[in-house]
């Protein structure tokens, strides 16, 4: 910010002097008369249409890029959202590709993402009730989609000891709930978007 300040205070001065030098150098040439008096009026105003001219358009931009930075952060951490929530998927991947016996490692692992999930949507939720107060749609949606993706995996028959490897049926299953967790999510970095 103190770098713009000095660009803007170096443009005002070099512009201050660019009129003088050609008052000086016109006036005195003959090709024209100037009035050597100065309308003090008339001079505080160029100055604030020149002010104006310069701030304006820094402020406008300022604003522009602030509004842009939040909204980026916000989808960086729906981004890191989708990734976190993803490792749970893969997990389920793996262990239905490679015909893999669940073990409590493989359980313990999914209680823990959805743990960093949830300190991850907690902390989105209050960079939206901060930046965008009137747009709670987007947070309960989000915290929503993962509770329900998130009681398909620990309230099913996935968290059961006796339930020993993942079959195809609730690998389809596991596959759509998170395509369509993933896919809300990415409804909701377009509707961000349009902020």
């Amino acid at each position: 910010m103190r770098k713009n300040n000095l660009y803007i205070i170096l443009l005002i001065i070099f512009n201050l002097l660019v009129i003088l030098i050609n008052y000086q150098l016109l006036g005195k040439s003959g090709a024209f008369v100037v009035d050597n008096t100065i309308n003090t009026l008339g001079f505080i105003s160029l100055l604030v249409t020149i002010s104006i001219a310069v701030f304006v358009p820094f402020l406008i931009k300022k604003a522009i890029d602030d509004n842009r930075g939040i909204k980026l952060l916000i989808i960086e951490g729906i981004k890191e959202l989708i990734i976190i929530v993803e490792k749970n998927h893969k997990i389920v991947s793996d262990l239905y590709s490679q015909n893999t016996n669940i073990e409590n490692t493989h359980r313990d692992d999914i209680r823990e993402n959805f743990f960093d999930t949830e300190l991850k949507i907690d902390s989105l939720k209050s960079q939206l009730e901060v930046s965008y107060p009137s747009k709670d749609k987007i947070q309960k949606g989000i915290f929503e989609d993962y509770l329900v993706y998130k009681q398909f995996l620990t309230d099913g028959k996935f968290m059961m000891s006796s339930y020993l490897s993942v079959d195809y049926d609730f690998y389809r299953e596991e596959k759509n709930a998170f395509a369509k967790f993933q896919k809300n999510l990415i409804v909701y970095i377009h509707e961000i978007h349009k902020f």
